[in-house]
């Protein structure tokens, strides 16, 4: 069986999603709509250094198209502070390459590490408590459940991927660009990210009647009534004609 279809975060969330992330980065906390904190550290009973963890994941995992297992095993020599990149090793195939990253990012993630003690690091970036690398399992149910918790979404680590090739397509329109992002040796694999996303957004349009009332739909005769397939027309004064 293959991997279960994912979607996209959702594109009137967005704003406030990455908000979240980066609060939680930062913090380990959040803003609720009313202006006031909301200890997401505490409520969920974790260290705030986890908690923290989980926001810059989701933001590293977004900011490189990143595969799960590609973030898992993203190391702090791939990062270059000066030249605000990560070289990515992809996986499935993908093109080994460097991808731009934020400033702000790059030196978040450091404060986090410089903050952490020697033991719950290690050569990764974003290790697990314990120095190994992050488990698939345990970032859905943590980290993902958290933001799913925030926002009431469906969301595991693939849908961050998804996101960033829709966000390079919509920024640019160019599928190049968006190829090159995900590390994808073939645009016809990003065709199909692409056309994946874009019939997930399609809807089928209800059409409104005009201002105005309109007469109901006609009604579909019995089989040899005036006919095969004539129809009775209603007419609002007189009933069926």
């Amino acid at each position: 069986m293959g991997r279960r279809a994912t979607q996209p975060i959702p594109s009137h969330l967005r704003a406030a999603f990455y908000a979240a992330a980066w609060s939680l980065a930062a913090t380990g906390k959040v803003t609720r709509e009313d202006g006031s904190i909301r200890d997401v550290a505490a409520e969920c009973g974790r260290c705030r250094r986890i908690t923290r963890r989980h926001g810059l994941a989701v933001l590293w995992a977004t900011a490189c198209a990143l595969r799960f297992s590609e973030l898992a095993r993203l190391r702090v020599a791939a990062v270059s502070e000066s030249g605000l990149s990560a070289l990515i090793e992809r996986s499935k195939g993908g093109v080994d390459h460097r991808v731009g990253v934020a400033r702000g990012l790059i030196a978040e993630t450091m404060r986090w590490r410089s903050e952490c003690s020697e033991s719950f690091l290690s050569p990764l970036l974003l290790p697990a408590r314990t120095g190994a690398a992050l488990s698939l399992k345990a970032f859905n149910r943590d980290a993902c459940g958290l933001f799913r918790g925030l926002f009431g979404i469906e969301l595991t680590s693939h849908c961050l991927r998804d996101t960033a090739c829709q966000q390079a397509m919509a920024d640019t329109g160019d599928i190049r660009v968006a190829q090159t992002l995900l590390g994808h040796r073939s645009v016809r694999t990003t065709e199909v990210y692409v056309a994946k996303q874009d019939a997930r957004a399609y809807q089928v349009p209800l059409w409104v009647p005009d201002e105005g009332p309109s007469p109901p739909a006609p009604l579909p005769t019995t089989r040899g009534e005036r006919g095969e397939g004539s129809l009775r027309v209603f007419d609002p004064e007189r009933g069926v004609a």
